[in-house]
C-alpha cells in the first residue's frame, strides 16, 4: 500500500526512442559521415554495430533521443547520404 502512494508521486522523465537502420554497407564506408551527422544532430545519439554474414557485411545504425522528429531527420540524413554512396 505505501508503495502505491510513493509510485505516484515520483517524476517521470521523457521517454527515450531508439530506432534501428540496418543497411547492406560495410561501416568503414559510412563512419565520417555518420561522424559529421553526429556532430550536426547532437541531441540524438547514432551507434554503429557492424556485422558480417556468408552473403554480405552491414551495419545496423542505432538512433536514440527523445525527440521522434529530430530521430526521423537524422534517419532521413542518413538514408540520403547511404544512397549518394
Amino acid at each position: 500500500a505505501m508503495f502505491k502512494k510513493i509510485i505516484k508521486k515520483i517524476k517521470r522523465g521523457t521517454p527515450e526512442i531508439s530506432k534501428t537502420i540496418l543497411f547492406n554497407v560495410p561501416e568503414s564506408n559510412i563512419a565520417e559521415y555518420l561522424s559529421n551527422i553526429q556532430n550536426k544532430f547532437c541531441e540524438v545519439e547514432i551507434g554503429s554495430y557492424p556485422f558480417m554474414n556468408k552473403k554480405n557485411k552491414g551495419v545496423n545504425i542505432v538512433l536514440k533521443g527523445k525527440n521522434k522528429h529530430k530521430i526521423k531527420k537524422v534517419e532521413d540524413e542518413i538514408k540520403n547520404m547511404v544512397k549518394l554512396l
